[in-house]
């Protein structure tokens, strides 16, 4: 019995912390989004919500919107190239929740900005970094 209720736990406190970074990602996406618009020709709300909803960007605009929304956050700079200092920063407050999930968090962040190639245009750049993020967050359940 304590077994199943510990294992229990687990599943529960991982949902909590899944549910907190991806809350952390679509907050960030909803807020900076929509000070991206006036910034990105012909983006729309609705593709701000699509980023929300964590469909995957492939009109220029929307390449062009999550890559503001990634400069604003800290992780790419005004040229396209990834910052790891500021996925570090975005991934930061998980620690207080889990520390385990904090480093598996930070790992992947520090791992999509080291492998992804940010040696195109930028808006292609952030969409290249927002498949690894969200893609692989997925694969390795840190993302729902």
């Amino acid at each position: 019995m304590f077994c199943k209720l510990f294992i229990l736990s687990l599943c529960l406190l991982n949902v909590v912390c899944v549910t907190k970074l991806q809350r952390m990602i679509k907050d960030a996406i909803a807020h900076l989004g929509t000070e991206c618009l006036s910034e990105t020709s012909d983006a729309t709300m609705s593709d701000v919500q699509d980023l929300v909803d964590h469909v995957r960007p492939t009109t220029r605009k929307a390449l062009c919107l999550i890559t503001c929304i990634h400069t604003k956050a800290g992780m790419q700079d005004e040229h396209g190239k990834l910052k790891e200092e500021g996925g570090l920063n975005f991934v930061e407050p998980l620690k207080q929740e889990d520390m385990d999930y904090y480093e598996i968090s930070k790992e992947h962040f520090i791992n999509c900005i080291n492998t992804v190639p940010d040696d195109a245009e930028a808006c292609i750049v952030g969409g290249r970094f927002n498949d690894c993020i969200i893609i692989g967050g997925k694969t390795k359940g840190i993302l729902d």
